[in-house]
């Protein structure tokens, strides 16, 4: 007989490293999660952990990360059949959720000609301990106070514009941002150009009468108010149009009249003399 004999090829091939995950963690809540490996041609990616078992690309993008999504992620590499060693555990941790601050007020009305500034506060219920509060032009996007207690004075009263003006505030704390909170309206006003004036403003009475106030302008183009210096001096209705005014004293009886727009309190005053002569002897 005669012997024969064969070749056998035995291809050894090498099995893929064991991946090391690199991430962005920790992050933020609502923030994105990124785990990443070292990308290789033809390679196939089994990843565990939440949300992505099975998930086959050697990065993973988790959009809107939630605290649930916090734990352990590992992954193997798979190339031409050789599966690599399971991955070192990458651990993830999503940050808590930052509270989202609350305005005690949902509207402020000021004048244009307001120079000191305004204070605006937030609900304490919800502070988040040890935050920054930041308010904010939602129009310009400029930050307009910072600091970290539940009242915060705008000083430059520049930043703010004719109208409305949304603000919202926003908590900063260990890295991370709150949602805004829903607005708060600061409307800023101008006055009517117009000056406060009784139809009458010298008036000369007899004791114990009664005497009847007109204003020239009135409701809806300004609100106004009647004050008497003297405390006997009686006003029937200090915010009406034409009220009367009773208990004047013998001598000069002086009363203001004042003028206010939302936001824009007494922008114009006028004075009123009640002379009341004196009895006869």
């Amino acid at each position: 007989g005669s012997n024969t004999s064969s070749t056998l090829e035995i291809d050894v091939r090498s099995k893929p490293q064991k991946a090391i995950i690199n991430t962005n963690s920790p992050v933020c809540d609502g923030d994105t999660i990124i785990m990443n490996t070292n990308l290789i041609q033809g390679a196939q990616y089994q990843w565990s952990g939440q949300q992505v078992s099975g998930q086959n690309n050697h990065q993973i993008i988790i959009p809107n990360a939630r605290k649930e999504q916090s734990g352990q992620y590992q992954v193997v590499i798979t190339v031409d059949g050789c599966t690599s060693e399971i991955s070192d555990a990458a651990n993830i941790v999503v940050k808590d959720s930052i509270i989202i601050p609350v305005f005690t007020t949902s509207a402020i009305s000021l004048c244009n000609n307001n120079t000191s500034g305004t204070e605006i506060c937030l609900l304490s219920n919800s502070l988040q301990a040890g935050a920054i509060y930041q308010i904010v032009h939602n129009g310009s996007q400029q930050t307009l106070t910072q600091g970290n207690t539940a009242c915060q004075y705008i000083t430059d009263m520049a930043m703010l514009s004719e109208g409305p003006n949304f603000i919202t505030a926003i908590a900063n704390f260990d890295g991370c941002s709150s949602s805004p909170s829903t607005p708060l309206v600061i409307n800023i006003n101008t006055p009517p150009n117009i000056s406060a004036v009784a139809v009458e403003d010298n008036i000369i009475a007899c004791p114990n009468e009664i005497v009847r106030l007109i204003a020239k302008d009135g409701p809806p183009l300004v609100s106004l108010k009647w004050t008497a210096i003297s405390t006997q001096n009686i006003i029937s209705d200090i915010t009406a149009v034409s009220p009367s005014v009773s208990g004047l004293q013998q001598g000069n009886n002086v009363i203001y009249l004042d003028y206010s727009v939302d936001g824009c309190q007494d922008f114009s005053r006028d004075t009123i003399n009640i002379y009341v002569e004196f009895d006869p002897i």
